[in-house]
């Protein structure tokens, strides 16, 4: 969640699941919350593919090493994504 603890993702940890929609097809996913110490290297990856789109959420510059995301872990909330 780029954005950190928006009221999407107090919705969906207050659920446990969201579901995902995409033209007609619906999927649910019950959420498992990824620990803080496990964020960096996901971190890292997200703002890497995505940087054009959410770099202005991070104030860690897109291509930093995963350690350099230690710190700000705790700011984003991630998910992992299970089948209902």
């Amino acid at each position: 969640a780029p954005r950190g603890r928006t009221q999407w993702v107090r919705n969906a940890e207050a659920a446990g699941e969201v579901t995902l929609t995409k033209g007609s097809k619906r999927l649910r996913f019950r959420l498992r919350s990824i620990p803080d110490a496990d964020k960096p290297p996901i971190l890292k990856a997200y703002l890497d593919t995505f940087k054009r789109e959410v770099q202005g959420y991070f104030m860690i510059p897109a291509g930093s090493p995963p350690d350099a995301f230690v710190a700000i872990a705790p700011s984003y909330p991630a998910f992992e994504l299970l089948s209902s």
